[in-house]
């Protein structure tokens, strides 16, 4: 940026927060003057960031998180984040990462705000490999990576002979190191480490959607280095193997880079690298061809826990796609997929990072060319409401467990639309920590399979997970009878985990209705039985217990 534009970009920044004043009402960003959280809120986020994901005590306890960032904005920009931290909500704020390259940070005030704090924090990055493509980045070597020549290039190499401007599985690893090395080598970089020397934990977090190779690409038909290596005529799993392998190796090399290029040890021992989606499909059976859109083998259901330090999944009602919270094609029901695949990736890191990432299919009107869901839902009579949205989220959470609860808005969504809907998500976390009961199952709850049913998503399952656990809807009063197909609604969403020894069982009871409330639902509870509950739009929680045989409400 020249100085010109600078100092432009400064006078606009001053003239912000009166802008924002006028429009959301009084804000103060984290300058000198910002309160600081509670101590107890940030030792307590302090000492649950740093623990093991399959720490002996316990699960550690979530914290809410967006993947908005930026200053001055009127979105949920990083400065709003840190506000809501101050307030004493259980937010791990996200800041925008330094610019490849670039000679200083803007957002130091923050920075060295949250140092003061000791609280932990993301640095959202669009994704780092795209330098591999770019022709204009790094500024003073033009296309430096992009037009190297083939045997150096880190481009698919069609059978041609010709590069072609997507990454590849097999093409050079050292450019991937590079790349890292360059992007935490800089100024900006340094300044960050300086300001804030000693972090308890770093989450770079990539959107990971860099123009790559994929399965649904066959490489056979992509690649002359796959043809000169393997020739044709080989499995789809055989291709899909290949990938995986090859991008464990360029991954680690990209992540090898940014470790080395940051100055101390502290940043390079508490960084861990998340990938959104960097997980297994949650589609896994959902029609034939699911395979095309994984990297699923029959032995591994997806390479990401050999090479990131964890994933941000996307638990979204897409507005490009008929998903939605209340039938059968639901992030609810595809969600249990990832119960399986989550235990696959702690017995291969124990230490991996799991999030959810958050999305109702809603831009306040922003995607002309979608509709948000909020208008499918009226125009099919229902009301979309920041209570069922806080309700949709808690069945992820309670479903999952994830380190993070973090949602997503469009970048240029204004806050004043949503944000009604993201206090209903940092309500939802903020309530696992301060509601004893909900404390103790998040810790230690196993979640309790329902064996009467099976998944509806049951095309082509590889042998290796016929049969494991992939249901956890119990059975309710309300269920449509069988069989489901997609578009099948159902009224009433249930799960539940559960403590202790045969006799003296507990078991913690969500239930969550999307459409309308029901009173008198009665729920199939594995080896409680029968439990008659309500079941609304909010969502509801109960506490079983197998000595008396009480059902009682918890209040959250």
């Amino acid at each position: 940026m020249t100085d010109r534009s600078t100092m432009r970009v400064a006078c606009l920044l001053l003239l912000v927060p009166a802008v924002v004043a006028a429009v959301v009402g009084p804000f103060r960003a984290p300058g000198p003057t910002a309160p600081a959280p509670p101590d107890d809120v940030v030792r307590e986020m302090r000492a649950e960031v740093v623990k093991s994901s399959t720490d002996p005590a316990g699960r550690p306890l979530p914290v809410a998180a967006h993947w908005a960032r930026g200053f001055g904005l009127q979105n949920f920009s990083s400065d709003y984040q840190i506000e809501l931290l101050a307030r004493g909500h259980h937010v791990m704020p996200t800041l925008p990462i330094p610019s490849p390259g670039g000679t200083s940070y803007p957002g130091l005030a923050a920075v060295t705000r949250l140092a003061e704090w000791g609280a932990p924090f993301s640095l959202r990055v669009d994704q780092w490999e795209n330098l591999l493509l770019s022709k204009d980045h790094p500024r003073d070597e033009p296309g430096r990576w992009r037009n190297l020549p083939p045997e150096q290039s880190p481009l698919t190499l069609a059978p041609n002979g010709q590069l072609v401007r997507i990454l590849s599985p097999l093409g050079a690893v050292e450019p991937w190191y590079e790349v890292g090395k360059y992007y935490t080598a800089s100024p900006a970089f340094g300044q960050l480490e300086a300001a804030y020397p000693d972090p308890p934990l770093v989450i770079m977090l990539s959107n990971n959607e860099a123009r790559r190779l994929e399965p649904k690409q066959d490489i056979e038909t992509h690649s002359r280095r796959y043809l000169d290596r393997y020739g044709t005529g080989r499995s789809d799993t055989f291709k899909r193997r290949v990938m995986a392998e090859g991008y464990i190796e360029r991954y680690r090399a990209l992540f090898r880079g940014l470790r080395d290029g940051m100055r101390t040890e502290a940043w390079r021992a508490r960084t861990r690298m998340v990938g959104y989606t960097a997980f297994g499909p949650p589609h896994f059976g959902r029609w034939p061809r699911w395979t095309d859109y994984s990297f699923a083998t029959d032995e591994e259901i997806d390479p990401s826990p050999h090479m990131w330090d964890g994933g941000s999944v996307a638990y979204y009602t897409h507005n490009w796609n008929a998903s939605s919270d209340y039938r059968v094609f639901s992030p609810q029901v595809e969600a249990m997929n990832w119960v399986f695949m989550l235990e696959e990736a702690y017995r291969i890191n124990p230490d991996f990072w799991f999030e959810l990432s958050v999305w109702d299919g809603n831009s306040g009107g922003n995607d002309a060319r979608r509709k948000d869901k909020a208008e499918v839902y009226r125009k099919a009579g229902q009301h979309w409401t920041p209570e069922r949205y806080g309700g949709f989220v808690q069945y992820g959470m309670w479903l999952l467990t994830p380190r993070v609860v973090r949602e997503f808005r469009g970048h240029g969504v204004p806050r004043t639309r949503f944000a009604a809907e993201f206090d209903a998500l940092v309500a939802a976390v903020d309530r696992v920590w301060t509601n004893p009961t909900l404390k103790r199952f998040w810790r230690k709850g196993e979640l309790v399979p329902n064996r009467t049913r099976q998944h509806p998503y049951q095309s082509r399952i590889p042998d290796k997970w016929k049969h494991v656990d992939r249901w956890f809807m119990l059975n309710t009063s309300l269920d449509p009878p069988a069989p489901w197909q997609l578009e099948t609604e159902l009224p009433v969403f249930t799960l539940a985990r559960v403590l202790g020894e045969e006799g003296t069982r507990e078991w913690l009871l969500y239930t969550y209705a999307p459409v309308q409330s029901y009173h008198g639902v009665v729920v199939e509870v594995p080896g409680f039985g029968p439990a008659t509950v309500d079941a609304t739009p909010a969502g509801n929680f109960y506490l079983l217990r197998e000595t008396d045989r009480q059902v009682l409400p918890v209040d959250p």
